[in-house]
């Protein structure tokens, strides 16, 4: 607890750029550039990881199968501001975990995501948030010259068996009108 992270790069990484995981509390990602991570290129997850701020950071064009951000699994009091996410087709983050039926709805988990770029998402998605997740997203660009617009921001509603046949892929767009 109570670590600053700051003016470093993360380069190809094998697995996470980044993991904040583990009950880890009190964390600043601030002014760090992470790309081509194996898995996750900067990763918030797991029970009491809480009051984590990621700031002014580039999170970029991660390998394999292509995940910048999860923040999931309980993580609370999460902030993400100015931050420059590019060339990922998914996870741009993608707030708590995946359609397993290991897994239950995460209404713990909580972020507040404002003033970032979302660029490129290459026919993934922008931003998605499942399962009970609470989150803010205030005054973000999103943009991808080869993604759809209605990919922008995901919602999913329902349990994390349901797949994807709860979610709204046109949340963005709603939410404009």
């Amino acid at each position: 607890h109570d670590i600053i992270i700051r003016r470093i790069r993360v380069r190809d990484a094998a697995v996470d750029g980044i993991q904040i995981a583990g009950g880890a509390d009190r964390i600043v990602v601030d002014h760090t550039s992470i790309y081509n991570s194996g898995d996750g290129n900067l990763d918030v997850t797991q029970d009491n990881t809480r009051d984590v701020t990621l700031s002014w950071n580039i999170v970029a064009d991660p390998a394999g199968e292509e995940k910048n951000t999860l923040i999931a699994n309980r993580a609370r009091r999460i902030s993400m501001h100015h931050n420059l996410y590019v060339k990922s087709a998914q996870r741009n983050p993608q707030v708590t975990y995946d359609d397993s039926a290991a897994k239950t709805e995460d209404t713990d988990t909580t972020l507040d995501m404002r003033n970032n770029i979302i660029w490129d998402w290459r026919g993934g998605y922008g931003t998605r948030i499942r399962y009970g997740a609470a989150v803010n997203i205030v005054d973000n660009f999103y943009s991808s010259n080869n993604g759809d617009r209605d990919d922008s921001i995901i919602i999913c509603k329902g349990e994390a068996t349901a797949a994807l046949a709860h979610c709204d892929k046109n949340a963005a767009n709603k939410a404009r009108a």
